[in-house]
């Protein structure tokens, strides 16, 4: 089979000695894209830009502190509190606490309810709390990696026939926004293309 940029990646992972390729490929995403912020594109204005309004998951900066890389840690932590400095100063100038009753002022917070903030500095907290750069970046490439599979599960046999090969995949795991991929590849030989939409 003829590889391409593309397609490279997927056959590395179903190539390797692994337990699951796409354990792979999603190990391989987060990786390059941790390597991606804190090589020399943590000096760029751009990237930094978008690292200082965006921020990282507890998960990701921890990773990125495993890294190694203490100067670009530094300096992309130190530009992104300054930012979020600026924001919460300019939420709280902004800020009207809203009328409640004395009962309502009483009862605690449900933080795992999962309701939808009433206050714009709320809405503002809950974003900061969730938004990740390197979590977006991973799964603009593993959402690459997705739909390449798919396209050349349909259109070559060849890689259909490489892919019953491997002993074993757990796509539970790899649950996605399009659609649950997981559901799919549970039973290889049943596999149903239509439920996944193919961004071509």
């Amino acid at each position: 089979m003829k590889e391409t940029i593309a397609t490279i990646p997927l056959m590395n992972a179903f190539h390797a000695d692994d337990e699951c390729p796409f354990c792979y490929l999603e190990r391989e995403a987060e990786q390059h894209a941790i390597s991606f912020i804190l090589g020399s594109a943590y000096m760029e204005d751009d990237i930094r830009a978008k690292t200082d309004a965006t921020g990282f998951c507890r998960h990701h900066f921890k990773m990125m502190y495993n890294y190694g890389n203490r100067l670009g840690n530094a300096l992309i932590l130190s530009t992104h509190l300054k930012k979020l400095n600026q924001e919460l100063g300019d939420e709280l100038a902004h800020f009207t606490p809203g009328k409640s009753s004395f009962i309502k002022r009483m009862k605690h917070t449900d933080v795992s309810s999962g309701n939808t903030p009433k206050t714009p500095l709320g809405a503002w907290i809950a974003a900061k709390a969730t938004d990740c750069y390197v979590c977006d970046h991973f799964h603009q490439i593993y959402g690459r990696y997705l739909d390449t599979f798919f396209d050349l599960y349909k259109k070559n046999e060849e890689f259909r026939t490489l892919f019953e090969t491997v002993p074993y995949t757990h796509i539970r795991a790899h649950e996605t926004k399009a659609n649950l991929v997981c559901r799919l590849l549970l039973e290889k030989k049943k596999i149903i293309f239509p439920l996944y939409p193919l961004s071509v």
